[in-house]
Parts: structure tokens; C-alpha cells; sequence
């Protein structure tokens, strides 16, 4: 049998009729009934309870970022916590290059232009690596020691799989610690945290 194949939606009139409950089942491995609206949810409430802050609106960057929470959230319900990690990972470097962004376009400062960023750094700030710049955001005093761990720990996860430095065997654990810390950098990072369901 191919191993990626929807058999209920299979043209070919051998599978039954499609439904949510059993395309939640392709995506995920678990049967869509009761029992696995309920193992989904608690996966779900795994990861929601680690978020409690919120995002600026009207931002090109944040909706992206909004986008890839969900994408890498809905991965680990889905039991696919590769994508979970894949996903925090490409939000740590969005939000490096938006924290420059920034930065470089405060009044009153003298912004680093293509050629100076060529200087000081031997290429753009954008053809960096993550980890370089993590290391120049904290150099710059953009980031602080503390949130600079957060950027770390995020980059670590996603270059250990991205380069099958690790095997799946904690994968599960390894996608919840890199959620709790990409929610700790942005919380970290925009400084706008839920308390007592106030801003």
C-alpha cells in the first residue's frame, strides 16, 4: 500500500467516502473519534498553556509569525512535532531580521547601510547565519543575555534536525521545549505579556 495515500479519498472508488474524521486520522495516525478529539486536545493544551502574550497587529512580519505559530502548533497536535520544530525555527530567524530592521531605522541614528553592514560583519546582515545574527543583535545591545538564550535554544533545536543531529526518539520533548522557548523570546522580545487578562 503507498504510505501516503488517503485511501478514503482514493479516486479510484476502492476507499470509502472521505470525512474529517478520517483525514484527521491520515494526517495524524489517530482515529478521529471521541477518543481522539480528546488526545488531540490535550496535545493542544500541552503547548497553549507555554503562550501568554500577544502580537502587534497590522505587521507584514507578525502575520507571518501568526501564520507559523498555528502551523507549528497544529503539527503537534497532528503528531508531527518535526514541523512544529521546523516552524519555531523559522520564526526565530523572522524575528532576528525584524529586531534589525527596527533597530537600523530608529530616528536620530545613523542606520548601517549595505556597505557598512559589509564592514562590520563581511556581508549583509540578512546573508548572515542565525546563529551570527543572534550574536550581533546581542552585540549590538538590540537583545539581552537573557533573551539571546531563547534565540539560542530555538536555532539549536531546528539545526539539530534540520541536519539529523538527533534521532526521533524524544522528538515530542524536544518540540515542546523549543515551543515553550520561541514563546519566551517573543514574549521576551515585544515586552507585551497577558496578566490577569490585561496587557
Amino acid at each position: 500500500m503507498n504510505p501516503v495515500m488517503w485511501i478514503e479519498s482514493d479516486s479510484d472508488g476502492r476507499g470509502t467516502k472521505a470525512s474529517f474524521e478520517n483525514l484527521f486520522t491520515f494526517f495524524s495516525g489517530v482515529v478521529g473519534d471521541e477518543n481522539g478529539l480528546k488526545y488531540a486536545r490535550s496535545r493542544y493544551e500541552k503547548l497553549r498553556e507555554k503562550s501568554n502574550y500577544i502580537l502587534p497587529a497590522n505587521s507584514s512580519e507578525f502575520d507571518i509569525i501568526v501564520t507559523l505559530l498555528k502551523t507549528a502548533i497544529s503539527n503537534y497536535i497532528i503528531r508531527k512535532p518535526v514541523g512544529t520544530i521546523a516552524s519555531c525555527g523559522m520564526i526565530g530567524e523572522i524575528m532576528t531580521k525584524f529586531l534589525f530592521k527596527v533597530w537600523n531605522e530608529i530616528p536620530q541614528k545613523q542606520p548601517l547601510t549595505e556597505n557598512n553592514q559589509k564592514r562590520l560583519f563581511s556581508d549583509t546582515f540578512e546573508k548572515q547565519f542565525q546563529q551570527r545574527r543572534i550574536n550581533i543583535l546581542y552585540e549590538l545591545g538590540i537583545i539581552d543575555s537573557s533573551t539571546k538564550s531563547f534565540f539560542d535554544k530555538v536555532n539549536e533545536f531546528r539545526n539539530d534536525y534540520l541536519h539529523i543531529k538527533k534521532d526521533l526518539m524524544n522528538v515530542d520533548n524536544d518540540a515542546e521545549e523549543i515551543w515553550e522557548n520561541t514563546n519566551k523570546m517573543l514574549e521576551h522580545t515585544l515586552q507585551m505579556k497577558i496578566e490577569n487578562k490585561k496587557i
